[in-house]
């Protein structure tokens, strides 16, 4: 599935008056995609759309009300007759109440639910004819972390964040069912510096405040605009967040405990409030049409976890390089190598790639590859004994009789390839950065002799295009390409017998 770039795209932002919605329409704006905002809030609609083109964009303000369907419909119908057609749709309205489940009434639980959930539903209602018709388009819709793990305080929130997740899920798993390259995003967002806590319903009779730690809202903002040209099921904003929906995944218990002693406390502030002020969950509060809220001093700008999630060929090659550090912690550099190609395995080590080859064409690329792959795997063993480094008894992958134990396994049995052959990459990069300038990029793999020149090169350039992506100048690679087929074989063998 292949998105449009943001410069040709029409995108409807609904929730642009301020906070996460407001930072994504700019954004928008200033990448060259022509942006239809809409809110309830007609002030805050029209600064934002005066700010985008003072900034050179393009855009068209809507006002309505997320849970009526007809003012909803409107929004998509006019981002076709203005633009002519739609591409993107955000979806950021939601409100909230700080309040315990047993002070909650049945209307604001049902206003909290129609507006973070129906709402969305009516704006993918809205949405989805005008992106069939175009051929392609991506939906986003920001939930919260809390779609993943409750909070207390916030029941009809988390509830509604919960409904988001699934119909997304739903939807999704529909437009795939029927071939549709329409990709259904959720941005799950951990606490975040918006106005949202300055205007949010409360019965605790102080103002509230998020679940620390508190991120910028321009994290989000990057996130969804990622997601406008790249198909994403999820994509989680800030570490903490990801933390707790992961513990809450190993160990629920405890993750429940951990909350429970702290969250209730640290979802107040000292600032007095009473229930009866104006909040925004069934009216705008004027005077609050920005960015950010209260905690700009204190709310974290970056989030390595959000940097890593948005450069997928970073993420891979930090991956490669803690493989191959695990490895080498758990085998140790005790077992010298001793006749590797009999066993069926040689260890290549490739030579530190050229920038400038990055840049030619797929053809030349490849040619280039192919014979820096046979001058390697022919030196690479004889070069590493003659410096007498540590290396790890690499076996078959068809050993019929593995060792017992997890250790045998992972020392001589059947799984030992994997591990042992990242170990050795982590050997051979130590060994080729003492005369290297650690600046290149030195890509690393495994091919087995058996096999032919072409295939064995082929075999590398696949797994090192994998990891390729995102390439920066001070990188380095490790690549393990194995052949898995073997290893499927060999065990259906072993069944056999």
């Amino acid at each position: 599935m292949k998105l449009k770039p943001l410069e040709e795209q029409v995108v409807v932002v609904f929730g642009a008056s301020s906070g996460i919605g407001r930072e994504t329409a700019l954004r928008f704006g200033r990448e060259g995609a022509r942006v239809v905002v809409a809110a309830r809030d007609s002030e805050g609609l029209e600064s934002v759309a005066e700010e985008i083109r003072r900034a050179g964009g393009e855009a068209h303000p809507v006002q309505a009300e997320a849970t009526d369907f007809a003012q909803v419909k409107a929004v998509a119908d006019a981002a076709v007759n203005t633009f002519g057609h739609l591409d993107t749709w955000v979806h950021v309205a939601a409100v909230t109440q700080y309040a315990r489940f047993d002070e909650t009434t049945p209307d604001e639980f049902r206003r909290i639910v129609d507006v973070n959930l129906t709402g969305a539903a009516y704006g993918v209602m809205a949405a989805l004819p005008h992106l069939k018709s175009e051929g392609r388009g991506a939906l986003i819709l920001v939930s919260s972390v809390e779609g993943k793990y409750a909070l207390p305080l916030q029941s009809a929130y988390s509830a509604s964040k919960h409904g988001l997740e699934g119909m997304a899920k739903s939807l999704r798993l529909e437009l795939q069912r029927d071939a549709l390259p329409i990709s259904v995003t959720t941005i799950l967002p951990s606490s975040t510096n918006t106005p949202l806590f300055d205007v949010a319903g409360t019965k605790l009779g102080v103002k509230p405040k998020g679940f620390p730690p508190i991120y910028q809202p321009h994290l989000t903002a990057e996130a969804i605009l990622y997601a406008a040209t790249h198909p994403e099921r999820e994509i989680v904003v800030g570490g903490a967040g990801k933390a707790l929906a992961a513990l809450n995944r190993i160990s629920p218990r405890l993750a429940d405990a951990a909350v429970a002693r702290k969250a209730f406390w640290l979802q107040r502030t000292t600032e007095e409030r009473p229930a009866e002020a104006p909040n925004n969950l069934y009216e705008p509060v004027p005077g609050h049409a920005r960015v950010e809220g209260s905690y700009t001093g204190r709310a974290r700008p970056f989030s390595i976890y959000t940097w890593l999630r948005l450069h997928p060929g970073l993420r891979y090659g930090l991956g490669a390089l803690l493989l191959s550090g695990l490895a080498f912690a758990v085998i140790g550099p005790t077992t010298v190598l001793t006749g590797a190609r009999s066993l069926g395995t040689t260890a290549m080590a490739a030579l530190p790639f050229r920038r400038r080859r990055l840049r030619r064409g797929l053809g030349q690329r490849a040619a280039a590859t192919i014979a820096e792959v046979q001058h390697a795997a022919s030196t690479a063993i004889p070069e590493a004994l003659s410096e007498s480094l540590a290396m790890v008894t690499m076996g078959r992958l068809g050993t019929r009789k593995a060792p017992r134990g997890l250790w045998g396994r992972l020392r001589g049995g059947r799984l030992s390839s994997g591990l042992t052959n990242a170990w050795y990459t982590l050997q051979v990069m130590r060994h080729r950065m003492m005369a290297a300038p650690p600046w290149k990029a030195i890509g690393i793999g495994t091919l087995r002799t058996r096999r032919g020149p072409t295939e064995r090169a082929s075999m590398a350039l696949s797994g090192m295009a994998r990891t390729m992506r995102g390439l920066m100048p001070a990188s380095i690679i490790g690549v393990t390409s194995l052949t898995a087929t073997s290893w499927l074989r060999d065990r259906g063998r072993r069944r056999r017998h």
